[in-house]
């Protein structure tokens, strides 16, 4: 019996970025890096604001790969990890 699975194609993971990078801007965010990855974790796209810092492309591959192995989105992950105190401002520097 063969498995079937549904793949990522260019055109929805560059969706994906694209609308990843356009809310960081319509809510004035840090400039941030996107990383959208198959279900394999194989980079499909890889997106970047002007002004991004350093490292940012890493950090997002493995926030990216990180969700894949843990089977749930970044928002998920974060409000099951992250302390009620945690914001964005808090890890301003």
């Amino acid at each position: 019996m063969l498995l079937r699975t549904k793949s990522l194609t260019l055109e929805i993971a560059q969706d994906i970025a694209s609308k990843a990078i356009q809310v960081a801007k319509e809510n004035r965010f840090a400039p941030v890096a996107v990383t959208v990855l198959d279900a394999c974790g194989h980079t499909v796209v890889q997106y970047r604001m002007d002004k991004w810092p350093p490292g940012f492309l890493a950090m997002a591959q493995a926030k990216a790969n990180t969700c894949i192995q843990v089977g749930m989105c970044s928002r998920t992950y974060g409000m099951k990890y992250l302390s009620k105190d945690a914001t964005p401002d808090a890890f301003d520097a």
